[in-house]
């Protein structure tokens, strides 16, 4: 689930909401939760591909969002329509997070 938070209140009455949800079928309840910042704007998804320590961009995906407080994927545009010099600037993002994480060579499986 995901929601934005205003304050301590609602931060405590979505808190208590989601640590009573009974998850189905039998899936195991976790005990950890993310909390993250939330930053207005545009929402994008970045595919990629790592292999032999080069990272390719495969494409960037615009995506569209409910704006419901739930965050529901309506739809997304493929590729997305942006200024050259900003899908440049993505690019180089992406690619120096991806190998600053380390995912960016191929690994040997054990036999």
């Amino acid at each position: 689930m995901f929601y934005v938070i205003d304050n301590v209140i609602e931060l405590e009455r979505n808190f208590r909401e989601v640590c009573e949800i009974t998850p189905p079928f039998g899936v195991k309840k976790s005990s950890l939760f993310l909390i993250e910042e939330y930053l207005e704007g545009q929402e994008y998804s970045i595919e990629s591909i790592s292999f032999n320590g080069v990272v390719n961009i495969v494409t960037i995906t615009k995506k569209y969002v409910s704006n419901n407080g739930y965050f529901v994927e309506l739809g997304h545009t493929l590729p997305a329509n942006i200024p050259l010099q900003q899908k440049l600037e993505i690019e180089k993002v992406v690619t120096q997070a991806l190998l600053a994480l380390g995912i960016y060579t191929q690994r040997q499986l054990e036999r």
